[in-house]
């Protein structure tokens, strides 16, 4: 539960976002992908994603600036985080 784990290469993170709490379907997935050492160092060596809801699209992928940058504040925990944006 402390989240202080290294993840392994091909680690794979997806959180749904919902438009609201009632929501059944989800609007946007986000994704973590680990890759190989070497990918991202500075980041972890994750790969983002970011795939429409319905259409499970990929809308766009890669080293994603926005990703990193709020990742970037959990490196202790392999930048991988428990905690979530607020309504405010």
């Amino acid at each position: 539960m402390s989240g202080k784990v290294v993840y392994p290469v091909d680690a794979l993170l997806v959180k749904a976002k919902l438009d609201d709490e009632s929501s059944r379907d989800a609007s946007l997935f986000t994704v973590m992908r680990k890759r190989d050492p070497g990918y991202d160092p500075e980041h972890g060596d994750w790969e983002y994603a970011v795939l429409d809801g319905p259409t499970r699209r990929v809308l766009s992928r890669g080293r994603i600036d926005s990703c990193i940058e709020c990742h970037r504040h959990y490196a202790e925990t392999d930048f991988v985080t428990r905690a979530y944006l607020s309504d405010e």
